[in-house]
């Protein structure tokens, strides 16, 4: 067997050998919860537990198969607590840049309007947003974690960002359905995250990225995303291709310009960071 069908098969393998942990984890915790505890809770309570669910077996599925299974697959850059703070502050704030990149495009073309029966301000609008951090953390550990560093391992960047970017898409059934707009701008948000964990060798930057979308999104500008509840201080009125229709902004072609523009500034960082890179290492190898 060539070398190459050799690492395309024993990446495939651990790949279901992942995906099987987080299935069977998930079923574990799942299935009781659901069963004798779930019918108790409040609607925000229920959906936080949900997200919990989901978030554990993304994470004991990664670091199962990175200390038993697949110890050669190379682990996340370190940092100090300093540096992950600075790292998660820049994430916030480039969600929030795309966020308000988007709002302004979408006033500009009056795609907007103010909601006039937004709802109020209430204690469970801190659940859901702590649910939608967990959502967020719980998709980057389970597509940017394990994943993608096994394929990038093995097969390059280029495939590790397609691979998961794709996969991202595929489990948002709701973009699937809504058409190709939709689909697209979802397979791009997994470009920009990807490309964030290129950029920092970690996830915390692009989980980040995530949820302060998500929740300026969903818990305080527009219609909040199914089974979740928020402000919905707009709503979007005019043609489907700029204001989305019953799918809201996430299915613009304004979103899907605005995800062009974080793309094309990151592979522009990227290109800095790569130069960067190589004169440190000319150093380097001068000084020696």
């Amino acid at each position: 067997m060539k070398p190459s069908t050799l690492l395309l098969s024993r990446t495939i393998r651990n790949s279901l050998i992942f995906l099987a942990i987080f299935l069977i984890t998930l079923g574990a915790i799942f299935i009781p919860y659901m069963k004798y505890i779930n019918a108790s809770l409040s609607p925000s309570i229920s959906r936080l537990m949900m997200d919990i669910t989901s978030f554990i077996p993304s994470v004991i599925a990664g670091w199962m198969m990175i200390k038993y299974i697949d110890k050669e697959t190379r682990k996340a850059t370190k940092a100090d607590t300093h540096t992950l703070l600075i790292e998660t502050i820049t994430g916030l704030l480039i969600g929030l840049s795309w966020i308000t990149l988007s709002y302004c495009l979408q006033f500009a073309f009056g795609t907007i309007k103010i909601n006039e029966s937004a709802n109020s301000l209430q204690f469970d609008f801190l659940i859901y947003a702590t649910a939608l951090l967990i959502n967020a953390a719980s998709q980057e550990f389970l597509f940017r974690g394990y994943l993608f560093r096994l394929i990038q391992h093995n097969h390059g960047f280029l495939s590790a960002l397609f691979t998961t970017s794709l996969l991202f898409m595929f489990i948002h059934a709701g973009a699937l359905a809504a058409g190709i707009i939709p689909s697209l701008n979802v397979f791009g948000a997994g470009v920009i995250f990807g490309l964030t964990v290129k950029s920092t060798g970690r996830i915390w930057t692009a989980i980040a990225i995530h949820f302060s979308w998500n929740f300026l999104y969903s818990s305080v500008l527009y219609k909040p995303i199914a089974g979740y509840q928020g402000l919905h201080l707009y709503n979007t009125t005019g043609s489907e291709l700029l204001a989305g229709g019953q799918n809201g902004v996430e299915a613009t072609i304004i979103t899907s310009v605005t995800i062009v523009v974080i793309v094309a500034l990151q592979r522009y960082y990227l290109k800095l960071l790569l130069a960067e890179t190589h004169e440190e290492y000319e150093r380097n190898c001068l000084d020696n």
